[in-house]
């Protein structure tokens, strides 16, 4: 008679195999997630212990990136966002805050530079948005660029803005400085520091002021003194507002002392339409002319209307100055706009005399129905009868200070 064969110990790459009993013919292989213990002759199976997978009565440890919890058949890679960092594992530990692992991880990796991770257990990094970045591995958060700097998707660090751009915080681009502040070349987020040739930046740096006379005015010299005055008629650019007075439309009576007639056949005068030619204008009476001078808010000036002397001395500068907005003539004749010429004659009251603006446009001549003035009708020169139905444009002048 043969003699007994022990069973198979449970080693690792052994079956492990048991007889459970006596006078067994074979030996019986413990079934997956349990195994035979390690010494011969056993005769019973174990469930297979945490941190070890049993296939087929095997005891086999848990690989690293790998856990088995107890009576586990097979190894089970770590999800993504976890890791298992030894051998013999029953559980995963988790990514913390600035890591992340794929599945099946031994270890997490930090987030690259430009990118982050808010919460425990990513599987994934998420890069930085325009305007902000993250300059070292393992970021939980990014960093929002500073005003005059940008970034772009991803960054790890935030670009200064090129001479003549800015940026607020935050931003993932910079803009021209002029689209924020007219005429300025260089500036921050929050004032204009530099601007273009004949501008100066405002003492709070909020815009770029025009350096003597503001924009829309014309310097010019009268009787020793350097003045600017309105390029255009009150009225005629909505930067000369009709203040304070009484306004009707073309071709309306206008009795009022203090009233204005508004041109609306046509376009209003301005650089728009070529200057003063064959445009609907606005012109007043001299106390109305008074009036809206006194009223005049712009570039925080005091503004008054010339005086007779001044406006002589205008005649020399509008000459031909039609597209200029400087033509002092109100009177349209339909064929040509009228051109104001200096002359030596002063207004006398008889008729054909020449007057000039600054006897015309006078308040001891206002109302004089014996003044004159003359205007250019089908191409000659002509006179007209100065009373109130033919007013003046009203132009306003300021004294400029000597830098």
């Amino acid at each position: 008679m043969s003699a007994c064969v022990a069973c198979a110990k449970s080693t690792s790459g052994v079956q492990g195999s048991v007889a459970i009993n006596e006078g067994s013919v074979n030996c019986t292989l413990c079934t997956n997630g349990y195994y035979a213990s390690g010494s011969a002759q056993a005769v019973s199976c174990n469930k297979c212990p945490k941190g070890y997978y049993c296939p087929n009565g095997k005891l086999i440890a848990c690989a690293k990136g790998y856990y088995c919890p107890s009576g586990s058949s097979s190894q089970k890679a770590c999800p993504a966002g976890k890791y298992s960092s030894s051998a013999n594992a029953s559980s995963c530990s988790t990514c913390p805050k600035g890591t992340y692992s794929n599945a099946g991880a031994s270890s997490c990796i930090s987030c690259p530079k430009g990118s982050y991770s808010s919460s425990s257990g990513s599987s994934s990094c998420t890069k930085c948005a325009k305007g902000y970045y993250s300059s070292s591995t393992g970021s939980t958060s990014c960093i929002k660029c500073s005003a005059g700097y940008y970034s772009n998707t991803g960054a790890s660090s935030c670009t200064k803005c090129s001479a003549g751009y800015y940026s607020n915080s935050g931003a993932g681009s910079c803009s021209k400085c002029s689209d924020k502040f007219e005429h300025c070349v260089e500036c921050n987020n929050s004032k204009c520091t530099k601007c273009e040739d004949g501008y100066e930046p405002s003492e709070d740096g909020t815009e770029c002021e025009k350096k003597g006379c503001p924009d829309k005015t014309v310097e010019i010299e009268a009787g020793g003194k350097k003045l600017c005055v309105t390029q255009y008629n009150m009225g005629d650019d909505a930067s000369f507002p009709l203040s304070g007075v009484t306004t009707v439309s073309t071709g309306n009576n206008c009795s009022a002392n203090a009233c204005c007639w508004k041109g609306t056949t046509s376009s209003i005068c301005n650089s728009d339409n070529g200057g003063y030619s064959g445009c609907g204008r606005t012109v007043c009476t001299h106390p109305a002319a008074e009036i809206v001078c006194a009223n005049l808010k712009y570039d925080d000036r005091t503004w008054r209307l010339p005086t007779s002397a001044e406006l002589e001395s205008f005649t020399s500068y509008s000459i031909n100055k039609g597209a200029s907005g400087l033509m002092l003539c109100d009177y349209y004749s339909g064929y040509g706009s009228a051109m104001c010429r200096k002359l030596d004659s002063a207004c006398s009251g008889a008729d054909y005399s020449l007057c000039n603006p600054s006897s015309v446009w006078s308040g001891t001549l206002y109302g004089n129905s014996s003044a004159f003035y003359n205007y250019l009708s089908q191409g000659f020169w002509s006179w007209k009868r100065y009373n109130r139905s033919y007013a003046r444009s009203a132009r306003c002048v300021t004294e400029l200070e000597e830098e």
